[in-house]
């Protein structure tokens, strides 16, 4: 079964729309891979402290979840609070900050397990701005300000 019945003029054509397709289709794969290599964030997803029970969930829309359970030894409910961040991929500084309103509606969904005070205390804890750096599935923050340092194995 030959295409286009021994026609070289049409066999010619449905060739050339053929690879004009693909030509396409690879082109297209291949912008969709670079713009996602160069917009992604390196530190999306949730990391684990290796040093605390500290978890943070980064997230693309600008926040982070962050969850410590040590910090809240006293309280039987499991406590995860928001806070922003803003990062700067060229500089590779990574600046988190506290979110009072998301602070307040934390309080008031664990029905007084845990204080306003508290979560304020561990939100400002973690509240700076840091250098940061990602090697395989290890993050490094460390305090720009005064050289502490976190590490933290991505889950």
């Amino acid at each position: 079964m030959l295409i286009a019945d021994n026609d070289e003029e049409k066999r010619s054509k449905i060739w050339r729309t053929v690879l004009t397709v693909s030509t396409i289709v690879i082109l297209a794969v291949g912008a969709y891979f670079l713009y996602g290599m160069f917009t992604s964030n390196p530190l999306e997803g949730t990391w684990q402290s290796e040093d605390s029970t500290l978890k943070l969930t980064i997230k693309k829309e600008s926040q982070v979840q962050v969850e410590w359970p040590e910090k809240f030894e006293g309280s039987k409910v499991s406590v995860v609070f928001p806070m922003n961040y803003q990062m700067e991929k060229e500089m590779k500084l990574f600046t988190i900050q506290m979110n009072e309103s998301e602070i307040k509606k934390v309080e008031e969904a664990s029905k007084g397990a845990v204080s306003a005070d508290e979560l304020t205390s561990a939100a400002e804890s973690l509240e700076a701005t840091y250098n940061y750096s990602v090697d395989q599935n290890i993050l490094t923050l460390t305090d720009s300000e005064y050289g502490d340092q976190m590490i933290f194995e991505k889950q």
